[in-house]
């Protein structure tokens, strides 16, 4: 590309950092973000804007090399490097992100419309990000911790042994004597707040518990189906058995498979259900007071939506995008402020409460949930949503307090 300006260059940093850039501005400046010696000029022109924001309150000190191997530590990160860029030249295009976040926070953040811009001090002890961890209740009601379990077999449950690997739940059969009792051993897998779990069932499927979600299943799968409930949010790739159909139930649907990846998100505190497939055939079925309501088929990348006394709505969805919290990320998508709450609330393990009106903005992008929670309403403070935190309470405030 041509050279362009330093003027140029404070120009394109201004708009972006203010959400005011056109397409093509922003398409110019990830362009030249991308070459070669530009590293020192957009330090300059960006930590130039960032020294002319003046908050009334100090905000919390950001440790820029440790943001930055968060964001290179992983393959999902939240800076997608085009090819065929040079290795050498990726580094720069995540400092430039994260002095673009300095800016102003819309490089996570693209569709925020601030309407009222004010004062708010964050606590200094804040929750940390959920991590690995659940509760195993066996069928005579015994309760396994795995968050301090050691690796090895945490329990037998008829001839299966339950062991935990890395993090991991198994279920394995002893030999080929396993067979299921006349009445099936349930168990039931249950990740609090803050935590998620994978496990894989008895039958190979893997099933991978958002934070406050649960599971239960038998030990040993017979009979002509393979049949789960769940509540909360959980991922699957069953294990594909035409002779034993893989049934998931929630408290509002049935799902039918035969070998798949879906996300089922079935929270009691969101207003609908989502079925997200990713690869394979499923058929959702709504029902309510155990009345079927509505029935669909699901091709890839399809959703199935459901609310009480509503029907099944269907639509085309980047599915990818419901599935980023196996990933570790947050990906909001016109997200309303108490949708991406509720999402804190259940992986930073707060209690979210509203003081006045609940401030209007439309949030889009990805965000690492091993940020911490003090990154996180820092973000949200520069996108001007502010928070008044007391212990594990985060209050959103209407607007900015003096």
């Amino acid at each position: 590309m041509n050279p362009i300006s330093p003027e140029r260059v404070k120009y394109l940093a201004a708009q972006y950092a203010n959400n005011t850039c056109t397409r093509s501005e922003l398409n110019e400046l990830v362009a030249y973000a991308g070459t070669e010696g530009a590293e020192e000029e957009l330090q300059r022109v960006l930590q130039e804007h960032w020294n002319t924001l003046q908050p009334e309150a100090p905000l919390l000190p950001v440790d820029w090399e440790e943001m930055y191997e968060r964001i290179t530590a992983t393959e999902n990160s939240v800076v997608h490097f085009p090819s065929p860029i040079p290795m050498y030249k990726r580094r720069w295009w995540a400092v430039a992100a994260l002095l673009l976040l300095a800016a102003g926070g819309t490089w996570l953040w693209m569709n925020n419309r601030p309407t009222d811009r004010g004062h708010h001090t964050l606590a200094v002890q804040l929750a940390t990000p959920g991590h690995s961890g659940a509760v195993l209740t066996l069928a005579d009601g015994t309760q396994v911790v795995l968050d301090s379990a050691a690796n090895g077999n945490v329990a037998q449950q008829a001839n299966v042994r339950v062991m935990k690997k890395n993090g991991q739940l198994i279920y394995e059969k002893e030999g080929e004597q396993a067979a299921a009792s006349d009445k099936p051993l349930l168990n039931t897998l249950s990740t609090p707040r803050g935590r998620h779990y994978q496990l894989v069932l008895p039958d190979g499927t893997i099933a991978w518990l958002n934070a406050a979600s649960s599971i239960q299943y038998p030990a040993v799968f017979a009979g002509k189906d393979r049949r789960v409930a769940i509540t909360g949010e959980v991922y699957f790739e069953v294990a594909a058995r035409a002779e034993a159909p893989f049934i998931v139930t929630t408290p509002k649907q049935e799902i039918i498979v035969l070998g798949t990846g879906f996300n089922i998100n079935a929270y009691t505190n969101e207003a609908v259900e989502r079925t997200t497939l990713l690869s394979g055939r499923v058929k959702v079925t709504a029902q309510e007071n155990s009345v079927v309501a509505d029935s669909k088929v699901l091709q890839p990348g399809q959703q199935a939506t459901f609310h009480t006394g509503g029907r099944l709505q269907v639509q085309e969805v980047q599915a990818d995008q419901y599935i980023a919290w196996v990933k570790n990320l947050f990906w909001f998508n016109h997200a309303t402020v108490p949708d991406v709450m509720r999402q804190l609330e259940r992986w930073y393990d707060i209690e979210v409460t509203y003081e006045g009106t609940v401030p209007q903005h439309d949030f889009g992008g990805k965000l690492e949930r091993s940020l911490p929670l003090a990154d996180v309403l820092q973000l949200l403070e520069k996108s001007g949503v502010y928070c008044k935190v007391e212990g594990r309470r985060v209050t959103v405030l209407s607007g900015k307090q003096h």
